[in-house]
Formats: structure tokens, C-alpha cells, sequence
């Protein structure tokens, strides 16, 4: 994903294929009316550019790319350098992208379960009024002779001997749980 964030990044940035854009629309304009300017089109799709190389320039023998590219070589020809200012495009042009939103839709649906196991050992860690049970802070002396007076008068004994209420909100797994869906959501803004 990082790698095809960086080829869109490059594409929008690379100051010569948007000249080189402009160019090709400008030629197409030309072309579609007839010299004259009249209705000018803003922009085109990127199968139009597909069939530059099929549709034929003014003496009709010529192809419009073949045209463009004799254009440009004769007006500004470091525009045709333009894969220079897109070194990663290539690399991740054979990535599909649709195949790339499904692994991150996986991705989400394997966070929530996360999510959910995060809560469920939440609650198991949580005494009767829903503080966490902290079972890694080291008590005091007083602390500990009133844990095991409370053991004594404790009818589940054991279980609640040495438990403390932690300071902590959540669960490491919560936290974990929570940061990774913070981190696709943001990749998801990012995307848009």
C-alpha cells in the first residue's frame, strides 16, 4: 500500500507529465474542433490516451501520437523524461488495486475480531464496579496484611487474594486493538 501511496504521490507531483498532459489535451481540442477553439474540453479519460497511437493527426497518415511525440521533441524535449519523475509507478503498475482494498477490507474484519477478543479478556480483568484488576503492581506491606485479612473473609478466597484496581483505562490487547483501527482508518482518509 506504501509503495502504491508513493506511485500516486510521484503522478501527482511530476511537473512534466502534467505539461505533457496539457500538451496532449491541447492537440486533442485541436483535433476535435477543427482548429477553431470552439467547446474545448476540460480534460479527457485515460483510455483516450490508449488511442493516440490509433487516431490520425491533420494529414490523416500521421497517428496523433506519433505527432505529439515529434511535438514535443522539437519544442521541449526533456518532457518526454518524464518517467524520471516516476520511478515507482512502474513497479507497482502490475498491483491491482481492487485486489489491495480487499486485503485491507480482510484486515478489518480480522481487527474487529481482534477487538472483540480485546474486550472479552477486558472484562474478565475487570472486578465487580469495572476497574481493572492491576496484577503486575507491587503492594505494600499493609496492603498485602489487609488482602489476606480480606481472604480469610472472602468466601471465593484465593481467587482475590493479591488483586489491586489498576490505574490503567485498557488492556494492553485494547490498546492494541484500538491503535491498529486508528491506523486503517487513517490509511483509508489518506486513500480518499
Amino acid at each position: 500500500i506504501k509503495r502504491l501511496s508513493d506511485a500516486s504521490e510521484e503522478v501527482r507531483s511530476s511537473e512534466r507529465l502534467r505539461k505533457l498532459m496539457a500538451i496532449i489535451l491541447t492537440v486533442g481540442n485541436q483535433i476535435n474542433t477543427g482548429g477553431e477553439g470552439n467547446s474545448q474540453a476540460a480534460g479527457f479519460s485515460l483510455d483516450a490516451l490508449l488511442k493516440l497511437e490509433e487516431a490520425k493527426a491533420f494529414d490523416k497518415r500521421t497517428s496523433v501520437l506519433f505527432y505529439l511525440v515529434k511535438l514535443i521533441r522539437d519544442n521541449d524535449e526533456g518532457l518526454l523524461k518524464f518517467t524520471e519523475d516516476i520511478p515507482t509507478v512502474p513497479e507497482v503498475s502490475g498491483q491491482m488495486v481492487d485486489s489491495l482494498f480487499g486485503d485491507l477490507k480482510q484486515l478489518s474484519k480480522e481487527l474487529e475480531e481482534i477487538q472483540k477478543t480485546a474486550d472479552v479478556e477486558a472484562d474478565r480483568l475487570r472486578d465487580e464496579n469495572g476497574k481493572f484488576i492491576n496484577y503486575s503492581r507491587k503492594k505494600t506491606l499493609t496492603e498485602l496484611q489487609s488482602q489476606k485479612t480480606s481472604v480469610h473473609k472472602n468466601e471465593e478466597g484465593v481467587e482475590q487474594f493479591n488483586l489491586m484496581e489498576s490505574e490503567e483505562e485498557v488492556t494492553e490487547m485494547q490498546f492494541f486493538a484500538m491503535n491498529a483501527k486508528l491506523w486503517t482508518r487513517a490509511m483509508r482518509w489518506r486513500r480518499k
